[in-house]
């Protein structure tokens, strides 16, 4: 399986040093990973308990990235307060056009 709590915090931890350096994200120990069967979601953010919780159903580690990063978005945007952190609006779009350019990931893949 490549979604365990352990992948999705070394995801975690890769893209905070790459792609959301200089962003206010909390420390890896304050956060909690869950690797779960989703019916509905890719993934998803708990705030305020700081739980990121990732599809098992996820097949690919390119995949499993993407899917951090957009949870991380959301950590980002409810850290920052630049916007309902469960909302999808510009705020939203406009830091995932800046990871996806980072990583090199087509428009839309966050």
């Amino acid at each position: 399986m490549i979604v365990t709590p352990e992948t999705m915090r070394a995801s975690y931890i890769f893209l905070k040093k790459i792609s959301f350096k200089g962003l206010n994200l909390p420390k890896p120990a304050e956060m909690t990973f869950e690797a779960r069967k989703l019916k509905k979601y890719h993934g998803y953010y708990k705030y305020p308990e700081h739980i990121i919780t990732i599809n098992t159903d996820t097949r690919s580690i390119s995949q499993m990235l993407q899917i951090m990063a957009h949870e991380m978005i959301h950590v980002a945007l409810e850290q920052n307060a630049a916007s309902d952190h469960d909302r999808h609006d510009a705020n939203f779009e406009e830091l995932a056009r800046v990871i996806e350019g980072e990583m090199g990931w087509s428009k839309g893949s966050v």
